[in-house]
Parts: C-alpha cells; sequence; structure tokens
C-alpha cells in the first residue's frame, strides 16, 4: 500500500493590495511597505497558487498555455514559488485552516 503524501496549497496574503494591469500586477505589502511587481507569467503562477490550485494543476495549465518542456515548468515554477512564499505573497495553507488576516494556515485545538 503506497503512503499518500499531500501537496500545499497556498493563498494570497490577505495583506496585500493588488491591481492587475495588462496582465502584470503590481502588490504592494502592506506590512513593511514594499512594491512588488510580477510580469504576465509570474501573475498567471500567483493567481493560480494564490487562489489553491494545487502544484501539479498549475504545472497542467502552463504546459496548456505556453511551449514549454515540463521539466523547464516544475523548475521555474518551483523557483517562483519559493520567491512568492519568501516574499509573504504566497502564503502556506495547513488543514483547511486559514488565519483572517495574513492569509496563514491555522489548525484547529
Amino acid at each position: 500500500m503506497g503512503q499518500s503524501v499531500s501537496t500545499p496549497t497556498y493563498q494570497k496574503n490577505k495583506r496585500l493590495l493588488f491591481r492587475v494591469v495588462d496582465d502584470e500586477a503590481l502588490i504592494l505589502d502592506l506590512d513593511v511597505g514594499e512594491y512588488y511587481g510580477l510580469n504576465a507569467v509570474a501573475t498567471r503562477v500567483w493567481d493560480l497558487l494564490g487562489n489553491g490550485e494545487p502544484f501539479e494543476s498549475v504545472i497542467e495549465v502552463l504546459l496548456d498555455e505556453f511551449d514549454v518542456a515540463a521539466e523547464q515548468v516544475t523548475a521555474d515554477l518551483e523557483q517562483l514559488t519559493s520567491e512568492l512564499l519568501a516574499a509573504r505573497l504566497l502564503v502556506e495553507t495547513e488543514a483547511g485552516f486559514l488565519d483572517g488576516a495574513t492569509g496563514t494556515g491555522k489548525t484547529s485545538s
């Protein structure tokens, strides 16, 4: 019997203000006052992951939308996801419970 592995899901940090202009996201982190800009592809990834799409589903969407090898999509997506998490533009969710202020995962006791 195989052991099932849970893949993380994400959501956009709720402490962000953002606007999408010409397919590019302009983002302000209200907690630290930093601005970020995402190109069209990064905005698409941020939107998909930030709305709870599983990592593997995002890979499939990108393969359908862009002419690129699966290995390249996977490597680029892993790198971008890491960067989005480090910048707090995405937060990982846990056990389906979300903190309303920051979007960080919370588990019930």
